[in-house]
């Protein structure tokens, strides 16, 4: 009896224009693939059923328009690495609402839709949430959300075990340490830390490529160096890694920049500029998907200037607000109906959620700013917590309009009735409007008591939420804590800009020298300047914490400390004798 899922692919690819790719050759037998993306008929939309969509727009799945070009590449791409059995990487960038992530996603939907290979996405944002990067990828990919670290390792052992016989528990150790840093491995390097997630995502690939999709890397230079290092150390797997990244945020992030140019240089690496839409598109978008006719899809179709993101949210605003009608052959304005225009998508985004509000109780606005503070992904239980700790008692139905209206979509990923807003420039409008408005240090506030509260508070979590309400002091425990756990991780960059928080803290505090405060944040400090190969700052913390032991009582130990991080300096620089004498030292002082 043939497997389910051919047969369900062989009924599904009646639909297509091509055959199917002959069998592979290979000693494990790949599911088939179609030569074409394409569908020979395309979805048709009835005449008579134009008005009775309108209630239901923000429901609607808009499908992709044009980037066919683009398109052909990624599946051919995606073809070449699952019969090749080779990885390939293709660099997604361009403007804000260009549709960088849609043209990942529909890759990644038409790819699991045939069933020809797996889909591991992570995302970003730029204060690294919990759902973010490689951690929050494997997650979603296991689907471990609300799972305690035992059931963790079962659901990972079992991943491991259908990819292949062979078990390695060390694997399964480390893997757990990912996905819960305080219950598992520490890493002395990212480079150990890559290594572990590159032979999880081979295993994968061995049986079904995998369609990597790394969304918003502007925001992680981590995942941007786990890509560079899996496109040059893997050499016979079928992965195809797509990178989506923003013009103007690279431009405000050098490191990142430059990573990613570095990833663009890797054989078989292509980066695919998303140019705004050609006139002949945009209209097609503007008046076939969108349903706009006459001249108010001309004013869409001039204003939105080839950016189809902006033009698909101004069309919403327009049908939340009700201002839209059917007419012959789609949606006109509505009589004396006032039309704005905004100025950018930040503003689009702004002014939905304005539209949204209206009418609306306050605590609703408040509730939305805080959901924001949390993350691109709100946990229902979490969100529900700290809106307790606030006194916000947001309106039943909140959620369910903003999944109506398209604003935000389940997470079906994460824990029962959790749910991500739709886009990351819907959620920075949020975070705006509660810092231009000073509500964001009380949200931040009542966020970190959520934290502190949970059942496995995140140490970097509630620091950062602790510096949003402005409570310094407070902050620099959790802090130095979370400093501590990504050095652990080996994630040293994280750690990097955790400890420029932490610098910024004692400062504005004004720490007196003689504070034993200071030991622990410089011991944590040492591992990060120790791997960004900082000698003048290694040397400066070893004269900071000597003069504390000698002025101001700090523990007699750390002079075995300060002498042999001192000594390791020397053997650096290649001063041997140095070395020896400083290491002798220490000894002495035990």
């Amino acid at each position: 009896m043939r497997h389910p899922t051919t047969l369900a692919f062989e009924m599904h690819a009646l639909e297509d224009e091509e055959t199917l790719v002959p069998s592979d050759p290979s000693p494990l037998r790949l599911p088939p693939m179609p030569r074409n993306w394409r569908r020979r008929r395309a979805p048709r939309r009835s005449q008579k059923l134009w008005g009775a969509g309108l209630g239901l727009f923000g429901l609607r799945r808009i499908p992709m328009v044009a980037r066919v070009r683009e398109r052909d590449l990624l599946w051919d791409a995606l073809d070449e690495v699952r019969r090749d059995r080779v990885p390939r990487a293709f660099i997604l960038q361009g403007a804000p609402g260009s549709g960088k992530s849609r043209l990942g996603e529909w890759l990644c939907e038409r790819a699991h839709e045939v069933g020809i290979a797996h889909v591991m996405r992570a995302v970003h944002g730029p204060g690294g949430g919990p759902s973010d990067g490689l951690p929050g990828m494997l997650s979603t990919f296991l689907r471990t959300g609300g799972l305690s670290v035992g059931q963790i390792r079962q659901r990972v052992t079992s991943a491991m075990e259908a990819a292949d016989q062979t078990v390695d528990p060390w694997e399964v150790h480390t893997l757990v340490g990912l996905l819960r840093p305080d219950d598992g491995a520490a890493f002395g390097s990212p480079a150990e830390r890559h290594g572990v997630v590159r032979r999880f995502v081979e295993k994968q690939a061995a049986r079904r490529p995998v369609v990597l999709f790394l969304d918003d890397v502007h925001w992680s230079l981590d995942t941007l160096e786990f890509a560079h290092s899996l496109l040059r150390s893997v050499t016979e797997a079928p992965v195809l890694v797509l990178l989506v990244a923003r013009d103007d945020l690279l431009v405000q992030a050098p490191l990142e920049r430059a990573v990613l140019d570095d990833v663009a240089k890797v054989a078989g690496t292509l980066k695919i500029p998303l140019l705004p839409l050609a006139e002949v598109d945009q209209r097609s978008l503007v008046e076939e998907l969108l349903g706009l006719e006459g001249a108010v899809a001309r004013l869409v179709e001039e204003r939105s200037a080839g950016n189809p993101g902006f033009a698909v949210q101004l069309v919403g605003d327009w049908v939340q607000r009700g201002i839209l009608l059917p007419g012959r052959r789609g949606f006109d304005l509505r009589d004396g109906a006032e039309v704005t225009l905004p100025d950018d998508l930040y503003t689009a985004w702004a002014t939905r959620i304005e539209e949204l509000l209206r009418g609306r109780p306050h605590d609703d606005r408040a509730a939305l700013e805080l959901a924001a503070l949390l993350g691109q992904r709100v946990d229902r239980d979490e969100w529900r917590a700290a809106c307790v700790a606030r006194g916000l008692s947001p309106s039943a139905d909140l959620v369910d309009t903003l999944l109506s209206l398209r604003l935000a979509v389940p997470d079906e990923a994460g824990a029962p009735g959790s749910w991500k807003f739709a886009h990351a420039m819907l959620r920075e409008s949020l975070e705006r409007s509660a810092e231009e408005h000073l509500r964001a240090p009380a949200l931040h506030r009542a966020c970190a008591a959520m934290v502190a509260t949970s059942g496995h508070p995140s140490r970097e979590r509630l620091a950062r939420h602790l510096l949003g309400a402005g409570s310094l002091e407070p902050a620099l425990d959790p802090l130095v804590d979370a400093i501590e756990a990504r050095n652990r991780a080996g994630e040293f960059d994280r750690a990097d800009g955790l400890l420029e928080l932490w610098e910024f803290a004692v400062g504005q505090l004004g720490l007196p020298d003689g504070d034993p405060r200071w030991v622990r944040g410089l011991r944590a400090a040492v591992a990060v300047h120790r791997y960004k190969d900082r000698p003048e700052q290694l040397l400066r913390i070893c004269r900071q914490l000597e003069d504390g032991v000698r002025r101001h009582g700090w523990p007699e130990d750390l002079l075995v400390y300060v002498r042999m991080q001192e000594g390791r300096l020397a053997r650096m620089a290649g001063d041997f004798d140095r070395a020896v004498e400083l290491f002798r030292e220490g000894l002495e002082l035990v």
